[in-house]
């Protein structure tokens, strides 16, 4: 008896102190009832308009960082939040019951249909919402999709390392849907968080709304153009300064005497190190049908070393021979004799043996010193 009376006083604590508080959360419980209202007979796969009509949905875009720009796959990625919005006339409430929006999944209520033209890969259909869609009483509708976005950009590497180039995201609705464009929306909060990239700067992100036409409809699709320009001070320092100075010091290899028998080595050296350069620098450099600036630029300064070697040997072979080739060198660069006394057809000149090779020195060194400085300018054409 006293176990009995024991669980009834228990019993009667908890229901009073029930009646005092009252319900735990109300305002969840109302609006759980209201979601299970509203989706009582909701169709997923029905438009909310109706099967011959399109869905109106505005669409934003915001940048969130760029990813990467990949020059051998010519592929664009780029992390951003897409907002999409439109009106669904089944997901209408009266607000006075004091509940003004609900939270959806994306698999429990209708969602529009669209693609991405150019994307790479799963890109293209598979765009799921990131968190719960917003709808509001007025079945005002709002579904962020924040993802890495990946698309193909036909790259214009011609000015390489100083280019710019503009990459393209197309957005288009298919069957019950029509995407239009917003002039701002709540993706606009993301562009405060942009994170630039360390290799690209982005200028500018421009909006269009463009049609096509398809069978007896018109289309609207929303195109995103982003500006795109290379921070270029790394191939600066790293890649043209570098084979600058190695052009220039094909043309130091004049400097030195011809009968000190280093003028080879010296140039050898020079062309085994450009090549080695070249050899470590060719990964940095964009495969592309086009040629760049930069590969113009490096095969100007290989050729020069060539062109180096040579008029060097010509040099060595001025300076250690006598007979028809230098008498060809003294009417090119002037050298008279010393004296003017008559000689057999053999006896040896008296000019010094190695003035016609200094002057030959002379004259070749400030020939590929201009050289060096006009290859510069292939990256201003």
């Amino acid at each position: 008896m006293g176990n009995l009376k024991h669980t009834a006083w228990i019993v009667c604590c908890i229901s009073l102190l029930s009646c005092c508080h009252g319900e735990v959360d109300p305002e969840r419980r109302r609006q759980q009832q209201l979601k299970q209202d509203l989706l009582y007979n909701y169709s997923t796969t029905v438009s909310p308009y109706g099967a011959d009509n399109r869905v109106n949905v505005t669409l934003s875009f915001a940048p969130i960082a760029v990813v990467a720009v990949e020059e051998a796959s010519q592929i664009f990625r780029l992390s951003g939040s897409l907002t999409l919005s439109w009106e669904d006339p089944w997901l209408m409430w009266n607000s006075t019951n004091g509940v003004k929006s609900l939270a959806f999944k994306p698999e429990e209520i209708w969602t529009p249909n669209f693609i991405i033209p150019n994307a790479v890969g799963n890109t293209i259909s598979s765009l799921t919402a990131s968190m719960p869609i917003t709808v509001y009483s007025t079945g005002t509708t709002l579904m962020f999709i924040i993802d890495e976005f990946e698309t193909i950009c036909n790259l214009d590497v011609t000015r390489y390392p100083y280019d710019e180039q503009e990459c393209h995201m197309s957005f288009l609705g298919l069957l019950d849907s029509k995407l239009y464009l917003r002039s701002k929306g709540f993706s606009d909060i993301f562009s405060a968080y942009f994170t630039g990239s360390s290799e690209w700067e982005l200028v500018n992100t421009t909006f269009h709304e463009k049609h096509f036409h398809a069978f007896i409809d018109t289309i609207p699709y929303i195109d995103v153009k982003f500006r795109l320009r290379r921070h270029s001070i790394f191939y600066t320092l790293s890649v043209i300064f570098p084979m600058c100075l190695l052009s220039f010091l094909n043309a130091c290899v004049f400097l030195l005497p011809a009968a000190s028998g280093e003028k080879v080595s010296f140039l050898v050296s020079i062309f085994v190190s450009g090549a080695v350069f070249l050899n470590y620098i060719n990964d940095a450099i964009p495969k592309s049908g086009n040629a760049s600036r930069l590969t113009i630029y490096l095969v100007l300064l290989l050729s020069q070393s060539a062109l180096a070697l040579l008029a060097t040997l010509l040099v060595i072979n001025t300076h250690h021979r006598q007979g028809a080739l230098l008498c060809l060198l003294r009417k090119k660069v002037k050298v008279t004799d010393l004296d003017n006394k008559p000689r057999a057809w053999n006896e040896p000149s008296g000019i010094q043996k190695d003035e016609s090779a200094d002057r030959l020195d002379t004259i070749l060194f400030v020939m590929f010193v201009a050289m060096a400085a006009a290859s510069i300018l292939v990256f201003y054409v």
